[in-house]
């Protein structure tokens, strides 16, 4: 999703588009934790984030409806307000629940490497079938 139009509706006239979702985190090790996370209520205030709704011309947009509401892209406001009502969060596999597996499959990049070794001239059959054969390897019951 680019965020600068609707996705098309699917066969059964429902459209999605996926919203990533932002986290921070504050290492347990860390010198001052009161003043991180101090720090990151600031942060996520929406008169610090507003601004960056605006200069990311809606690329970059939380999953919550605050975005609807608040600015969201001086061109893109009313893709923005309509995009929330079909929002999915960001996650390989869904709408399966997120797992340990589902994980691993991105951090090893299977579906990266497999349009990679297309773009290197391998077959699609052959390409298609050692992605499969990686992913029934990574979520092979345990």
């Amino acid at each position: 999703m680019t965020s600068q139009a609707l996705n098309p509706k699917g066969p059964t006239g429902q459209r999605f588009h996926i919203l990533a979702p932002w986290s921070h985190s504050i290492f347990t090790h860390a010198q001052d934790i009161q003043a991180a996370k101090d720090f990151l209520v600031w942060l996520m205030d929406p008169k610090q984030v507003a601004g960056w709704y605006d200069i990311a011309v809606s690329i970059t947009r939380p999953i919550c409806t605050c975005s609807t509401t608040r600015r969201c892209g001086r061109r893109n406001r009313a893709i923005c307000r309509t995009a929330i009502r079909w929002r999915r969060r960001i996650c390989p596999g869904w709408p399966a629940p997120i797992s340990r597996q589902q994980g691993e499959s991105v951090a090893k990049y299977v579906v990266v490497h497999m349009f990679a070794k297309a773009c290197g001239g391998k077959s699609t059959k052959e390409v298609i079938a050692d992605a499969a054969a990686q992913l029934k390897q990574i979520f092979k019951p345990a």
